[in-house]
């Protein structure tokens, strides 16, 4: 007779799969949110993020990204950019995202722009009931400059 394992073992790895991608659930909307975004094979974009939190650099940053690095960036408001240093990729937000979503203590809402995948709208309170650790982003926009 032969062992079931791989059968049970084949089993489990689907429903896995399918609870992973379930759109009823955040996690869902995430996983199915980056394979859209992998899917576009976008590897360079220019994009303007704003950023609300108690935090140094606060007012829209337009960004040039290439192949998942920011290459140059500048503030539309005409701050000062003297010393800062701007890391925020869309590859990062979706990590932003997902760690929030694995810690207990933290409130995550996100939405996510419909034909290329990524957040257009993050909001996270790494602690529920602290104080000046909220951070909110929102894409303005994001032009693609070119795909793989």
């Amino acid at each position: 007779m032969r062992s079931r394992r791989p059968l049970v073992a084949a089993l489990l790895f689907g429903t896995l799969l399918t609870l992973a991608c379930d759109d009823s659930t955040d996690a869902g909307r995430l996983h199915r949110a980056r394979l859209l975004w992998q899917a576009n094979r976008v590897s360079e974009y220019r994009y303007t993020v704003a950023t609300s939190c108690f935090c140094l650099v606060t007012g829209p940053i337009e960004a040039n990204v290439r192949n998942g690095t920011i290459v140059s960036w500048s503030r539309t408001d005409g701050g000062p950019v003297t010393n800062l240093t701007f890391t925020l990729t869309v590859d990062s937000l979706f990590a932003y995202v997902e760690r929030a979503m694995n810690r207990s203590e933290s409130s995550v809402t996100v939405e996510y722009d419909p034909a290329l995948g990524y957040p257009t709208h993050v909001n996270i309170d790494w602690i529920k009931n602290a104080v000046d650790d909220e951070v909110a982003y929102q894409v303005l926009s994001l032009t693609i400059l070119q795909r793989q």
